[in-house]
This record gives structure tokens, sequence and C-alpha cells, in this order.
């Protein structure tokens, strides 16, 4: 709901007697950073809202309108076959999105998002669903702690405990299938719902 009203309020804010055409092509440009299932999918449906459903109440803002979707890999889908790769690119493009491939997004302002090419890209609205990388201080942290250490090199059974909050963790939890537990990259980090294993302790 927040990100549609953003997308009505810019197009009000374009729609406005005052807003020049430069101020108007950057509130109407909708950028979608990451080309993988979230970002296609997303990227498609707004393209159908933006140049469908408001059409009929902006079809003077219309050319003014773009949706862009920037990946840094080569192709969209990268998990899939190149066909379907392909597919759904001219998909998109038939859509009206402006599909980026190759194009790495080094930062994001409140105005511009940034290309590593030194290319900036002026925006109205932003979506991020390229996942995120640990910023530095976490990543010195990770690296202090040989258990981490060990976890995120994929350890072996014998390492299996690991303290999260004031808890010692197993991560061959031995109640792993419990729908309540909640594993994240093949972690176990919540099991406050173990109950008679040795998950605790």
């Amino acid at each position: 709901m927040e990100l549609r009203k953003r997308i009505g309020e810019n197009f009000e804010y374009a729609a406005l007697p005052s807003t020049n055409q430069e101020e108007r092509a950057r509130a109407l440009h909708f950028v979608v950073v990451g080309g993988g299932p979230t970002g296609v999918e997303f990227s498609g449906t707004l393209a159908d809202y933006v140049r469908q459903d408001l059409r009929r109440k902006y079809p003077e803002l219309m050319p003014f309108v773009r949706v862009s979707l920037l990946q840094s890999a080569q192709s969209i889908l990268t998990m899939f076959d190149r066909d379907l790769q392909d597919r759904a690119i001219r998909q998109l493009q038939s859509q009206g999105v402006d599909v980026q491939v190759g194009v790495k997004v080094v930062e994001v302002t409140a105005q511009d998002v940034k290309l590593g090419s030194g290319e900036s890209l002026p925006y109205g609205v932003c979506v991020w669903s390229a996942g995120n990388a640990a910023r530095p201080l976490t990543q010195e942290l990770v690296a202090s702690i040989p258990e981490q250490v060990v976890l995120q090199g994929n350890a072996p059974p014998a390492m299996h405990k690991l303290r999260v909050g004031g808890a010692v963790v197993s991560v061959r939890c031995t109640c792993v299938s419990n729908p309540n537990t909640t594993t994240t990259g093949g972690q176990l980090f919540a099991c406050n719902w173990c109950r008679g294993c040795d998950c605790v302790g």
C-alpha cells in the first residue's frame, strides 16, 4: 500500500502545471534493481500498473513514464535456462520495461541511482530486489568468531553449536522439521520452540 501511495503521489506531482519536464521525467522513472524472480515479476507488474491502470487518469503523462530493470549479471533469471531468460526479456520489453543487464549499482541516493560506469539515473521510485551484502563491520565481526567462520564455510557436523543471543543453538538441530523453527541459508537461527533435544544448552 505504501508503494502504491508513493507512485500515486509521484503522478500527482508530475501532473502539476508548475512541474517542469525534467522533474516530470524523474518523478515518473521507476527503477527496479535486481533481475531475479522477484525483480522480474515486480517490474512487469509495475509496468502494467503505471501504463495501463494509471493511463486512464493521466494519459498526458504516459510519454514521461519509464520503468527500468537493472541487473548486474549478463542476463536476468540466471537460475533458469537461457531460453527462458530470453523469453522473459522479450516479454518485459513488450510491456515497455527498459531491461539493462551487465550494469552494477554502486549507490542509491535520494534522487539518483549511481552505476559502476559513473552514470547516474534520476528516479522517482526505486525498488531494491537484488539482495544485501553485509557491512564491513559485520564481515569483520564474523571473521573474528571462529564458530562463525566455520559456519560460513559449511561447517562439518562436529562443529555444531553457535551462540545466538543467550542460547547455544545447534546447526544440526534434531527438530529442524518443526514448522516453528526458522532457518536462513542452512543455519538455524531460532529454535526457542525446541523441547527435549540437545539444540539448546
